[in-house]
């Protein structure tokens, strides 16, 4: 299995441990063991919770051995502080309205000022790299949530940062996502 499927399941694990009233704050999983397109397991742990934090661990096991695991922090939500912050100006690439891949069907990507394609071929190029994904959900006739779809699109987000003229070159062994609102 590909680390975006096993990074959306672990945190649609850690998720059924979220309290309510959190939102998921940073998410970090170890992909050590390659994990084969059989059964597995997953079992999670609250490791704390307080009235501002939750941090859970998660974890996939297959064959008696743990594979993958995660570890995430919940927090509560906050005013925000007074006086303002630099946030960015750039507008990210986004296709063209209609130029979307069907849920499922291979994410769209550009390289450098090309156009939108599902062609990888095109792309093993050195130029900087975007992508478009429509993701299925995790589990049938469960929707994708926003937190899942940030762990996969984590996963994706190494690929994409050192593909190049002679494709992948690294496999990733971990993911660390932050997000904030």
């Amino acid at each position: 299995m590909s680390g975006t499927g096993i990074c959306g399941l672990l945190a649609r694990e850690l998720e059924t441990r979220c309290p309510d009233g959190f939102t998921p704050a940073r998410l970090t999983v170890d992909l050590y063991q390659p994990v084969s397109n059989a059964a597995f397991d997953l079992s999670s742990t609250v490791v704390r919770q307080g009235s501002r934090i939750a941090v859970v661990d998660a974890s996939l096991t297959q064959e008696g051995h743990e594979r993958a695991r995660a570890s995430a922090a919940f927090l509560t939500a906050a005013d925000q502080p007074p006086g303002e912050v630099w946030s960015p100006e750039t507008d990210l690439p986004v296709p063209p309205q209609g130029c979307t891949s069907p849920q499922g069907s291979p994410p769209l990507i550009k390289s450098g000022d090309s156009g939108w394609t599902s062609d990888f071929a095109a792309n093993q190029n050195s130029e900087r790299k975007a992508t478009w994904q429509s993701l299925p959900p995790l589990v049938a006739g469960e929707s994708i949530t926003t937190f899942q779809r940030a762990a996969i699109m984590g996963d994706v987000t190494n690929l994409v940062c050192h593909w190049g003229s002679e494709g992948a070159g690294y496999i990733n062994t971990d993911v660390t996502v932050t997000l904030s609102e």
